[in-house]
């Protein structure tokens, strides 16, 4: 592979979410593409009853600070700064790797506690999350039609998973920071392989649905005529839930999850 491919992507995820089920969910990204260069600064907050709230920059954002066990993340375009410290320790993987692209994927903040305040009025404290994604093979390239991805964090536990559906099948599950594997993963629930291990997701809150050209790729109108129309159609739908980890049918602990479902066109 070329160390200067035509496409990276490096994009950052951060959340939190508070035990009353206040959400934040926080982006930093930087695409390149041929003689194209785009940074994005996004994020979302929900609390219920009060419905959700975004906002989104194009201005280039400062990446994350990471000292030992702490990262922390200042946007001034909107007005966020927050600091996730680790509970557990960081894990990473190849998702991808072809003569199209590769994709790198690090969760440096598996379960953390979280702090996070967005203007002078709102402040979210809880357990949170934390990735980086690095990827050289462009979207419309990627070979799979659906992708199901999710964390469930509670004050013992942590389930993360990913699962890709298509040309390129791939699931990798974490549990506590160790790999392990999923007998099924649906939108409901996830059943690991042979712990008797059954995490349900319940009570869900849709936090965002649609086209990507209408939810998350708004924001980059002035170039959408540039991006691929595959793209602008992939379907995403992301969900807050209440999780519940259960061993042979009894409930070992309780927490929030945040998933996703996208479906390419």
């Amino acid at each position: 592979m070329s160390r200067n491919p035509p496409f990276v992507l490096s994009k950052w995820y951060f959340d939190c979410v508070a035990d009353d089920g206040h959400t934040f969910i926080g982006y930093l990204g930087e695409l390149r593409w041929k003689s194209l260069a785009i940074h994005y600064q996004s994020m979302l907050v929900h609390r219920d009853g009060g419905g959700t709230r975004v906002q989104s920059s194009l201005r280039r954002g400062r990446p994350p600070v990471v000292t030992g066990n702490s990262l922390s993340w200042k946007s001034t375009s909107l007005q966020v700064e927050g600091t996730w410290n680790a509970l557990e320790r960081p894990v990473q993987a190849t998702i991808l790797e072809s003569d199209a692209g590769n994709i790198e994927w690090t969760c440096l903040q598996p379960r953390a506690r979280a702090n996070v305040r967005v203007g002078r009025s709102v402040e979210v404290c809880g357990l949170g999350y934390a990735e980086h994604l690095r990827m050289t093979i462009p979207p419309w390239r990627l070979p799979l039609k659906e992708l199901h991805w999710g964390r469930f964090l509670s004050e013992t536990d942590s389930l993360v998973w990913i699962d890709w559906r298509g040309p390129h099948s791939k699931r990798m599950v974490f549990h506590n920071g160790t790999e392990t594997q999923a007998e099924s993963i649906t939108r409901q629930q996830v059943v690991l392989q042979g712990e008797h291990l059954v995490m349900d997701l319940e009570s869900s809150c849709v936090l965002r649905e649609g086209i990507l050209g209408k939810t998350a790729l708004p924001i980059l109108r002035k170039v959408q005529k540039l991006i691929p129309r595959q793209v602008l159609g992939i379907r995403e739908c992301k969900w807050r839930s209440r999780g519940v980890l259960r061993r042979r049918g009894r409930a070992e602990a309780s927490g929030w999850a945040i998933h996703e479902v996208v479906q390419w066109p």
